[in-house]
């Protein structure tokens, strides 16, 4: 049997810009017809995360089909006095990545986050602020039509 991980199509962008998280959801309430009222919690700052990571995906054009293997390293900001030499602070690194494959759906990257297969998250600090973002790369798993 082939190797499903040998490389297939593949898309590859960088995102500039200050990764967020994508929150959790905070239960504030209920509506007059029992439903639950569920909101972000970080939707502020997901909001222009969320479209720079969508634009960037588009303007690469690549549509895969199929499962995937997705590979994101995180540019994080170091703060003046950091506590250890990685981020091993938040933002989560899970909320990082769900956010881009959200994201990555809705630009058409990929049919569903449900045909990511392989995951890898990295978290480093950008050398300058500048140069703070997300590259993302998305292969399509090979011996798949």
């Amino acid at each position: 049997m082939d190797n499903p991980f040998r490389p297939g199509d593949c898309a590859s962008f960088v995102v500039r810009g200050t990764p967020a998280p994508k929150g959790s959801k905070a239960y504030k309430g209920r509506r007059r017809n029992g439903s639950a009222i569920l909101v972000e919690s970080a939707a502020e700052a997901l909001g222009p995360w969320a479209e720079r990571v969508e634009r960037a995906a588009r303007e690469d054009g690549r549509a895969l089909a199929g499962p995937v293997r997705v590979s994101l390293t995180f540019w994080l900001r170091r703060p003046a006095r950091p506590r250890y030499p990685v981020p091993g602070v938040k933002p989560d690194s899970d909320k990082l990545a769900r956010a881009v494959l959200d994201a990555l759906t809705a630009a058409g990257t990929i049919e569903d986050d449900a045909r990511v297969v392989s995951l890898r998250v990295d978290k480093v600090y950008a050398p300058t602020p500048a140069e703070a973002g997300c590259s993302v790369t998305v292969e399509r798993l090979g011996i798949f039509p």
